[in-house]
């Protein structure tokens, strides 16, 4: 030990405050905590810090504002739900430059700066570089004796109008059978649904929190683990996909080959482009694995 940090110690407040301490449990904590600031290497007490910082990282060049939880929570909840697109380090993608859009006309502007590609006998649209990857994926299914296909109509490229629409179907049958139920006013129902979209965003999700009412379409969970809010889905963004054959441990290990995997908790056919990255590398972008069954997710490593 040098000597300078000898005379931190000495002069922390952990030995001055000794004969206040000494014999309880508490001194041992404290000079603990103590110490390990003293020497922060030694115990990696910011490894959770730092895994997040891995994946802030890995997105402050692909995000203009990235929000935390104090400063926006809701787009930061989204983020949380959502940001593992954003740790896509691929040069031939573009990314959407927020978490959001809240119109058709800003999803319009930014889908004109895309170069997409028609999947062959479909009307499903994904940026270039992410439609190659599938098809280099499906060549390889189609070798050995497997299918890769699209769920239904809109499991690639979407439209802002599209994700307000499904927002919608779970919103509004279910602020009408909480009314009835007499567990939520007309009114408030009412200035939910006149609400500009953020702001009902933030409405839905809080009388989720305080109240437990929820929307998704058992009312069982969150409207977040049913559809995505509007304007937030990985699909407007042309790197997202839903996959038939989902089911296919097989089929999910050669999506996963070509840079395709599952980032969004309880929504089991969607897969996500993440670039020409093999899973191994997948932490090193801030990303951490979540498994549900038989399922692997990747998500963003940040706090909740």
């Amino acid at each position: 030990m040098n000597k300078t940090n000898y005379k931190n110690i000495k002069n922390s407040s952990c030995i001055n405050c000794l004969p206040f301490f000494k014999g309880s449990i508490h001194f041992a904590f404290f000079c603990f905590f103590v110490f390990v600031n003293i020497f922060p290497g030694i115990f990696p007490l910011s490894a959770l810090a730092e895994e997040a910082n891995l994946f802030l990282q890995a997105i402050q060049n692909n995000l203009k504002v990235i929000p935390s939880k104090s400063n926006d929570p809701i787009k930061y909840r989204l983020l949380r739900e959502y940001g593992s697109m954003w740790a896509n380090q691929s040069r031939n993608i573009v990314l959407p430059p927020q978490i959001a859009f809240f119109s058709e006309a800003e999803t319009i502007a930014f889908h004109a700066k895309l170069k997409l590609e028609k999947l062959a006998g479909t009307n499903c649209l994904l940026q270039s570089s992410a439609a190659n990857a599938l098809v280099q994926a499906q060549k390889v299914a189609t070798q050995k004796g497997l299918k890769i296909s699209p769920r239904g109509s809109d499991s690639c490229i979407r439209s802002y109008d599209t994700t307000y629409k499904l927002w919608l179907s779970r919103v509004e049958p279910n602020l009408d059978f909480y009314v009835k139920g007499g567990k939520l006013s007309s009114k408030e129902a009412n200035l939910i649904r006149q609400a500009p979209i953020d702001k009902q965003i933030a409405l839905i999700l809080n009388l989720e929190k305080e109240r437990k009412l929820f929307f998704d379409k058992y009312r069982a969970t969150s409207i977040l683990n049913s559809v995505a809010a509007p304007g937030s889905s990985q699909h407007i963004s042309g790197l997202a996909f839903d996959l038939a054959e989902y089911e296919n441990p097989k089929v999910r290990a050669i999506m996963n080959e070509f840079g395709w995997f599952q980032t969004v908790r309880n929504d089991l056919p969607h897969f996500t482009y993440l670039g020409n990255v093999q899973e191994k590398h997948l932490p090193a972008l801030g990303l951490k694995k979540f498994t549900s069954g038989q399922f692997t997710f990747w998500v963003p490593n940040i706090p909740e």
